[in-house]
């Protein structure tokens, strides 16, 4: 048994190739003996080649997340018709432009794993054991304890909600290290979480790390992509605000569509009604509260 032990947990990245290389600069400085990566790799941002080939030279344990669950699906022809809607381009786009090799290496990733240190156990998951897309927020306690009365290993890691928080219930420690990518923090910064045995047992250090995004406009700049106009105000108001306007227009987006006779039928938002909530959308004074 080691004396000290130090796992790095990251998760949904979601093609924030910017954030990810920051976090593992700030990684390389410390004494990591391990990285695990909960799900989410790609998805959103426009750099997803140089995000995942990033992801293989960690040497990581890895696992799927729901956003290679929607690649898997428009590959296999489940959603063929997402090419249809402009609020699945990230999916139809990332298709476009991941190489074969790339892909391959996604839809090979399990949904979960589970692995010992130090005679303790460990489950990665992405959203829960029980689904990929399962969202389990910090102050959902009586559900974290009913999840967690499930498990047999020690220790839990998840993602998928974009929060970064830790907490132990039923003799079990679950860790979300929040969004690399698609952090609700503040803006410009990118949150991980380490796992650190010591003296006995584990602790959990929650860690951010500044980065430019500047840059990742650059990358949206030079993508041949058309009609991505909401995705990049979302995704750039997040990273550069730390608010969450993703899930804010998503759902600002649904209730403007609704209200101009749209039936919702299907879930995908009409494209005229898409783009027409860009352009009506307060991006400077939007909130959001987790449900």
């Amino acid at each position: 048994m080691a004396d000290t032990y130090i796992i790095a947990v990251i998760s949904d990245i979601h093609s924030n190739f910017v954030a990810l290389k920051a976090v593992f600069e700030e990684l390389s400085n410390i004494d990591i003996d391990d990285i695990v990566i909960a799900g989410d790799i790609i998805g959103g941002f426009l750099q997803p080649n140089q995000t995942v080939e990033l992801v293989q030279k960690a040497n990581a344990k890895v696992i799927h997340g729901n956003r290679e669950d929607y690649l898997r699906y428009y590959n296999d022809g489940t959603h063929n018709n997402w090419d249809q809607y402009y609020q699945m381009l990230p999916v139809v786009w990332m298709h476009r432009k991941l190489t074969k090799n790339n892909m391959n290496y996604l839809f090979d990733l399990p949904n979960q794993i589970t692995f010992d240190v130090n005679d303790t156990k460990f489950r990665v998951v992405h959203g829960s054991f029980r689904k990929t897309n399962e969202l389990i927020y910090k102050h959902e306690t009586k559900k974290i304890e009913k999840v967690l009365a499930n498990v047999e290993e020690d220790i839990l890691i998840c993602g998928h909600c974009h929060q970064q928080w830790h907490a132990r219930a039923n003799d079990t420690l679950i860790v979300n290290p929040g969004s690399v990518g698609i952090s609700y923090i503040k803006g410009g910064y990118a949150p991980y979480s380490l796992l650190v045995f010591k003296d006995g047992r584990w602790y959990v250090e929650e860690k951010t790390v500044k980065y430019d995004p500047n840059k990742i406009r650059e990358a949206f700049r030079k993508a041949d992509i058309d009609n991505y106009s909401p995705w990049e105000m979302m995704l750039m108001h997040s990273t550069e605000d730390g608010k969450i306007a993703t899930l804010a227009f998503l759902d600002y987006a649904k209730k403007y569509a609704i209200s101009k006779g749209w039936d919702g039928k299907g879930g995908l938002i009409p494209n005229n009604y898409w783009l027409e909530a860009e352009k009506v959308f307060d991006w400077k004074n939007y909130e959001y509260e987790y449900k």
